[in-house]
């Protein structure tokens, strides 16, 4: 008991003595008493409780917006130096950052500017419910109609404010400010429904399974999806024999939603040895080619083989 204070061991003895000038060091106070401490390791910056600077403000993030956009767009918007501080301190230099309630996009800003400015590769999620706009706001008179496409825009806009800013210093060819966009919906394959009346109907608009307005890069996202590969993959489009193809992940997944497939056409895509390969279901040419893509696609070592 010391001045009405209780003070505990934290350490017992045999601990204290292993971690002497180890973990724990002592020091002399200025009225001669001396005063332990557990020694910080700590090489980076740690964050305070409390985030006081004018920097932190909802002001300064407005302002912040007002500048990207030259007008009012985005009402109390986070500010960057806010959510690049979190980042700093919270990821390292390969991490994902995700954001359930992304608005304006002022965390995929904060984490372009952290791995322009740290030289690291961390990337970003950003989720935003589609909420519209109103229609007496200056977002809306600017265009918008939902507030995804103010932090589309902002993004883009971020991205070659960043650059600009860096080709100063160093050379931005490293630098990655590319970003993908993708939109819930359902999936892009018709259901057939054995409960409809018209079966007749069905049955022949079966013959074509995807939806009327998509296109075969929404289909390819989609078998992406089903297949668990990451949506970031390297995805080149490309022609084999006369006909389209999708190489996913340096060629490890080929996806070919062309028709009148040939054997000779199939076949070169087999060359490509990947490990598994897509089809559209209707796209053989005869059932003949259809029975054969299988063997020769298995003589090349392609051994999943899927169609849609």
């Amino acid at each position: 008991m010391k001045d009405n204070v209780q003070f505990v061991w934290r350490w017992g003895k045999e601990k204290s003595k292993n971690g002497l000038n180890k973990e724990i060091i002592g020091y002399k106070t200025g009225d001669g008493e001396y005063r332990i401490v557990q020694k910080m390791r700590h090489s980076e910056k740690i964050i305070r409780s409390l985030l006081l600077e004018k920097s932190y403000t909802s002001r300064r993030g407005t302002a912040e917006v007002e500048d990207i956009f030259k007008q009012k767009i985005f009402s109390f918007p986070k500010p960057i130096d806010l959510i690049y501080t979190f980042c700093k301190i919270g990821t390292d230099k390969d991490d994902i950052v995700l954001d359930f309630f992304s608005g304006s996009g002022t965390t995929a800003h904060a984490v372009l500017k952290l791995n322009a400015e740290e030289n690291v590769k961390n990337r970003f999620i950003m989720v935003q419910l589609d909420e519209t706009i109103g229609k007496d706001s200056p977002a809306y008179k600017a265009g918008y109609k939902n507030i995804s496409d103010i932090g589309k825009d902002r993004i883009r806009l971020a991205g070659n404010q960043i650059l600009n800013e860096i080709k100063r210093l160093t050379n931005p060819a490293n630098i990655d400010i590319g970003f993908k966009v993708f939109k819930l919906d359902e999936t892009n394959l018709k259901l057939w429904d054995q409960e409809a009346l018209n079966l007749e109907h069905d049955l022949l608009d079966m013959i074509d399974p995807i939806k009327v307005n998509r296109t075969q890069e929404d289909v390819v996202y989609e078998i992406l999806l089903k297949y668990g590969i990451d949506l970031t993959v390297p995805i080149d489009q490309t022609v084999i024999a006369g006909k389209k193809v999708f190489s996913v992940g340096m060629g490890y997944l080929l996806i070919c939603l062309e028709r009148d497939l040939t054997v000779d056409q199939i076949e070169e895509m087999a060359k490509k040895e990947p490990t598994r390969i897509v089809f559209y279901d209707e796209g053989f040419k005869d059932d003949t080619v259809r029975t054969n893509a299988q063997q020769i696609l298995k003589r090349y070592g392609v051994e999943d083989i899927r169609v849609i």
